[in-house]
């Protein structure tokens, strides 16, 4: 798994926002709120930095 860092990522609703973006693209991702980060599969790490960034986020590489 590859750690994505969403430091704006503030609250449930940005997770389920976050959970969303990613389920819509068959990325299943484990998210720690109170860690901020945002865990994908490695393949899928470029995708998924994309999409939380088309949602509204600012992520980082950990």
């Amino acid at each position: 798994m590859e750690k994505i860092i969403v430091k704006d990522m503030s609250c449930m609703s940005c997770v389920k926002t976050v959970q969303t973006v990613l389920a819509k693209n068959n990325i299943e991702a484990k998210i720690n709120l109170m860690k901020n980060e945002v865990l994908v599969p490695d393949e899928s790490k470029d995708l998924a930095f994309n999409l939380i960034k088309q949602a509204g986020y600012n992520p980082e590489n950990a």
